[in-house]
């Protein structure tokens, strides 16, 4: 009882599968004041008074969250769906995000992973230009429209 009143659940993005250095801005700054016990993070930086959980300490403040419409394709703001993703992995989002998606054929493949400011108003929206299809993400659902 009371055991996870502390606890964050947050993919914690690390840099690749052999690289974990998270980069997540949810928890750039969720761990607790430690700093009498773990002073500096494994590179020797300087912890602080609201550090980030796990071996390094980085901060959130130089990330700038997406809101608004982006186009992706070929010479656009993301070149691929999977570079929009990236985006918001490592900045979050602070409003409803729409990617407009060129005409041009995507051939790949993408998981949507929780993204640190998504809600039921703050939505993800992937949207054709030629609006033949939308795919919208909330925070707790799915829904497509094709």
């Amino acid at each position: 009882m009371g055991f996870e009143a502390n606890a964050v659940s947050f993919d914690p993005q690390y840099q690749s599968d052999t690289n974990l250095y998270a980069s997540a801005p949810g928890i750039a700054s969720a761990g607790k004041n430690l700093l009498t016990v773990v002073p500096t993070d494994i590179d020797g930086a300087a912890r602080t008074t609201t550090p980030s959980p796990g071996a390094n300490q980085y901060s959130a403040a130089a990330l700038t969250p997406l809101s608004g419409n982006y186009t992706v394709g070929v010479g656009q703001t993301y070149t691929t769906i999977n570079a929009a993703i990236t985006a918001m992995k490592v900045n979050g989002i602070n409003g409803a995000v729409t990617f407009l998606l060129r005409t041009q054929t995507f051939n790949e493949q993408f998981i949507l992973p929780s993204i640190s400011g998504s809600s039921a108003t703050n939505t993800i929206t992937f949207q054709s230009q030629k609006f033949c299809c939308v795919h919208r993400c909330r925070a707790t659902s799915v829904s497509s429209i094709i």
